[in-house]
C-alpha cells in the first residue's frame, strides 16, 4: 500500500529473477495498491527479485514515506504452496524511502 495522493506508480516490471513466463500487474485498483503475479519459469534461491515498482512523488515535501506489502499467494504452477502460510508480510517490500525524488523499490 502507498499514499496515492502523495505518490504515483509509474510502472511495475518483472524483477531480475523472473526471467520468462507471463507477468501481469495492476496499478491503483483500488487506489493506493499495486498487485502483480503470473506464471514464471521455475526459479530457486534464498532471495529472489520478483518485481520492481517505480514510484514518483506527486507533491514536494520533506521526510520519509512508509511502504508496506503483503504476500497473498506464492505457489507452484500446480498450486502447491511455497514457503510460510499466506497472507504474510512482505518484509523486503516494507521500509522508509526518502522523498523529494523519483525512486524505485525492489
Amino acid at each position: 500500500r502507498y499514499d496515492h495522493n502523495t505518490f504515483e506508480v509509474l510502472d511495475v516490471v518483472s524483477g531480475a529473477d523472473w526471467t520468462s513466463g507471463s507477468f501481469l500487474s495492476t496499478i491503483n485498483d483500488p487506489p493506493g495498491r499495486v498487485s502483480f503475479g503470473g506464471t514464471p519459469q521455475p526459479m530457486s534461491g534464498e532471495y529472489l527479485e520478483f518485481a520492481i515498482i517505480y514510484f514518483k512523488a506527486k507533491v514536494a515535501f520533506n521526510g520519509n514515506q512508509y511502504f508496506t506489502g503483503t504476500v497473498n499467494t506464492v505457489a507452484t504452477i500446480d498450486q502447491r504452496a511455497i514457503g510460510p502460510a499466506t497472507p504474510r508480510a512482505l518484509v523486503a517490500g516494507a521500509g522508509y524511502i526518502p522523498t523529494g525524488q523519483s525512486v524505485s523499490r525492489r
